[in-house]
């Protein structure tokens, strides 16, 4: 009877699943999910982009009850006291950190590209790296996380860069501000306090007038949740809160088109439909 109710389960659960709705967007995890791949025999047949792979991805991100999973799966992740799940870790103070173990190898062809391009443009080039949450907030990990050296790769750009064009080095900034509000907790982001500890840094080597923040409305949206939360799904999340400024400036977005020509969209600075 046993096997026969396990068999019974099964059998009604992949109907379920089948005739389950289909989603192109999940707005949990705020990503595209894998559509239905088509089946060709030539897919069938390829090693480098085998149709039976992306037909695996394809269950995996229209699975039933998928957002209710991975609910389950944090809860259960607590519950072991474990400090990390599906590459985010449990920092302290409600903080969710990446899982950030190693550079990949664009590093250094990004950091030759920017080399090359402020020797083509002599004293015209501004370079400006934003530390992880990781690195400034480092207090904050869980205790002995395995963790990339991030100071050897800001210390290889300014070394790299300096003389060659304008490097501004936030880490001592930032560090200094560790204990006010610059970084989201559920999002690997700067919050506009810690961008704006950038711009005051950048605008002071210019010489330039600094934006009066006392003197402009400042608008706040609640309830923010970022991309460490939609994929670390953590039970006792706090969430964050987004700080903007309602300025009448505007935006102009251009589009190659297919001629060659541009196209230009012209629109506010924020984007507000979904608050």
């Amino acid at each position: 009877p046993i096997v026969l109710l396990f068999l019974a389960f099964l059998f009604c659960f992949s109907i379920l699943d089948a005739l389950w709705p289909k989603r192109e967007f999940s707005e949990l995890e705020n990503r595209k999910l894998m559509q239905p791949p088509k089946l060709t025999l030539a897919g069938v047949l390829s090693k480098d982009d085998p149709w039976m792979a992306k037909y695996t991805e394809y269950t995996k991100d229209q699975f039933i009850f998928r957002d209710g999973w991975i609910d389950l799966k944090s809860r259960a992740e607590a519950m072991l006291l474990k400090t990390e799940n599906n590459g985010i870790w449990f920092g302290k103070d409600n903080y969710l950190f990446p899982k950030f173990l190693a550079v990949g190898e664009r590093f250094e062809k990004n950091l030759d590209a920017v080399e090359r391009m402020a020797q083509r443009h002599p004293g015209k080039v501004s370079v400006m790296i934003a530390p992880s949450s990781s690195l400034v907030l480092s207090e904050k990990l869980p205790w002995q996380a395995p963790v990339a050296d991030e100071d050897i790769y800001h210390d290889s750009i300014v070394e790299r860069l300096s003389g060659q064009a304008a490097v501004y080095d936030l880490r001592k900034t930032l560090r200094a501000h560790g204990d006010e509000y610059i970084f989201y907790r559920t999002d690997h982001h700067w919050t506009s306090e810690g961008a704006y500890l950038a711009y005051e840094q950048f605008a002071g080597s210019k010489g330039l007038p600094l934006f009066d923040r006392s003197a402009a409305d400042a608008k706040k949206v609640e309830n923010f949740y970022g991309t460490s939360y939609s994929k670390a799904r953590n039970y006792d999340v706090v969430p964050d809160t987004i700080t903007y400024y309602d300025l009448p400036n505007q935006l102009t977005v251009y589009t190659a088109n297919a001629d060659g020509s541009e196209s230009g969209e012209t629109g506010p600075l924020y984007n507000t439909a979904d608050f």
